[in-house]
């Protein structure tokens, strides 16, 4: 009876043993085995990235821009019902709330469908907003910067010719430029027709409370005031011009005296 007691505990002290020496190299073999197939989908996907950004480098630039036009989400907010969420379209340097940004009489999602670009006219892109970066040889809005060269146009928001230092880093702007040797190229830099309107119409209103400053000059009539003698040229001190005569007019009264 005790051997046989004997041998159970020793065949249960085996087999424990055995537990403990087995199952941490049966979770190493395991953990190992996880690694090689991560590691494997890893080179995969860096094989893919490395794939994917040969062939875009091989399509044009209008060709990318359609393409990441086209990863719009249902999700995000669509400010102008154009079919293309805003945080696409500012991306993009679209109009967040114009259907149209282009002006051609086709809503942007409409063009962007159809394998358009909402931005892109006869070969030619059009980009809005505040001017981030501008030097003598490029111009950026947004995330899209254009070459500046000779033959580069300047207008104001009347469409009258200007030059390049008149132009402003943070102020609204236009640019409109062309693929050329896969960079692009700016035809012309021109201010915001509305923005640039709308500054203007501010500088007319504060100059007329200027003019309100000019009755300052009413304070000289108190001259008037002071030959007490004509009390008839006091009531022309209303305007500040008659109010200049009531004062010659005292000096009359003093050579009468």
């Amino acid at each position: 009876m005790k051997r046989t007691l004997l041998s159970a505990l020793k065949m249960f002290l085996f087999v424990g043993l055995l537990l403990i020496v087995v199952e941490p190299s049966y979770a190493t073999n395991k953990d190992t085995r996880l690694r090689k197939k991560i590691q494997q989908l890893l080179n995969k996907i860096k094989r893919y990235e490395n794939q994917s950004e040969k062939l875009m480098n091989r399509i044009s630039y209008f060709a990318r821009k359609q393409l990441r036009e086209k990863t719009a989400a249902k999700s995000y907010i669509d400010s102008d019902g154009d079919g293309i969420p805003d945080r696409i379209e500012y991306l993009l340097n679209s109009g967040v709330c114009d259907s149209d940004s282009d002006d051609n009489g086709i809503d942007d999602g409409d063009e962007v469908a159809n394998g358009g670009s909402s931005t892109i006219v006869n070969g030619i892109l059009k980009v809005e907003g505040i001017l981030s970066a501008l030097s003598q040889s490029s111009a950026t809005i947004g995330s899209t910067t254009c070459l500046l060269t000779g033959t580069t146009k300047y207008e104001d928001a009347l469409s009258n010719n200007i030059s390049l230092s008149d132009f402003s880093v943070g102020e609204y702007a236009e640019l409109k430029c062309v693929s050329s040797n896969d960079q692009l190229v700016a035809l012309k830099l021109e201010k915001d027709d509305e923005k640039s309107l709308g500054d203007d119409d501010d500088d007319d209103g504060s100059g007329g409370s200027g003019g309100s400053g000019g009755s300052g000059g009413s304070g000289g009539s108190g001259g008037s005031g002071g030959s007490g003698g004509s009390g008839g040229s006091g009531g022309s001190g209303g305007s500040g011009g008659s109010g200049g005569s009531g004062g010659s007019g005292g000096s009359d009264d003093d050579d009468d005296s």
